[in-house]
Order: structure tokens, then C-alpha cells, then sequence
């Protein structure tokens, strides 16, 4: 009979460096890309890549091995009010920090942008709680928010959750 000896390492995965950085031109068609798949599944807005080219500083992206993992919109609603949109993780990233990676990446350019309040609209709060956003009740949002840029934009708050964060 033959006895295995135990190895305390039976393999090594090395996750490829992960840069989080300012979108690019070249960047909005892996953009809209990344948007869509999370569109079809209902988290967000479909962006065609007109669009995304439109607001493309705007965007904050997560690169690894070349290509696009993460991303997310920062779009400034007013004095010091910003809305977090368009945010997607690459199937093949989750779990690797990539989406908080681009939550951060969204704080530090909304910090330097003088934003100092996030909202955002989501049907998966627990995941922006864990980047830092906190549920607060639609009574508690701006009205003017709500209306300009939920309601006139056709949007809805059914099965939506309002989240907030606070710009350091």
C-alpha cells in the first residue's frame, strides 16, 4: 500500500496586478460591453458605446492582463452631489476585488471633482454597503434628485434600494 504524502501547498494562483484608472476613448466599446451583460441581467442601464464615448470622463475602469474587469460613471448632479451609474464586474473577475477596487477608484475621483455625497439606485445594496454606501430612505434623498434624475429620466424606484455615501 501506497501512503500520499501531504503537501501544504497543493497550488499557487497568482491574480494578475489589477489597475484602476480613468476611462479611455479606446476603452468605451469594452465598456458597453461590460454595462449590457449587467443591463440583461437588470442591474442597470444599457449603455451603447456612443454613449459611454459621451460621458467617457466620467468613467473610472478596473484593467488587468489588457483588459477591462470593473467599471463605473460618476455623473455630477449638482453642488457636491454626485450619482454613482453604470457599474459592472467581469464574471471572470468576481471575487477578485475588482468592484470594490472601482468603488474606490469612484470615491477618489468624485473627491477630486469637490463631490461630497454619492447616491445611487440598486437592487443589490448589500454589495455597496460592503463599499461603503449606506440605505437611506427615499424620504431622505433630495427631492430634486429623485425627480431629475429618477422620474424625468423614465427610470423607477420599484425594487430599488436609494444608497448614500459621504466623500471623505
Amino acid at each position: 500500500m501506497t501512503t500520499m504524502t501531504a503537501s501544504p501547498v497543493l497550488t499557487t494562483i497568482e491574480q494578475p496586478p489589477m489597475i484602476v484608472r480613468h476611462a479611455r476613448v479606446a476603452d468605451a466599446p469594452a465598456i458597453a460591453a461590460l454595462v449590457s451583460s449587467w443591463s440583461d441581467q437588470g442591474f442597470t442601464l444599457r449603455r451603447s458605446p456612443g454613449e459611454v464615448l459621451a460621458m467617457i470622463d466620467r468613467f473610472v475602469v478596473v484593467e488587468s492582463s489588457g483588459a477591462i474587469i470593473a467599471c463605473a460613471c460618476v455623473e455630477e448632479c449638482g453642488r457636491h452631489v454626485g450619482e454613482v451609474r453604470s457599474v459592472a464586474v467581469a464574471e471572470r473577475a468576481k471575487g477578485m476585488g475588482a468592484g470594490k477596487a472601482v468603488l474606490a477608484g469612484v470615491v477618489k475621483a468624485a473627491d477630486a471633482e469637490g463631490i461630497k455625497e454619492l447616491y445611487l439606485l440598486t437592487k443589490i445594496p448589500a454589495w455597496f454597503e460592503r463599499g461603503g454606501f449606506c440605505a437611506v430612505p427615499i424620504e431622505e434623498v433630495p427631492s430634486w434628485w429623485v425627480r431629475e434624475r429618477v422620474l424625468n429620466a423614465g427610470r423607477s424606484l420599484e425594487g430599488r434600494s436609494a444608497m448614500c455615501r459621504k466623500v471623505p
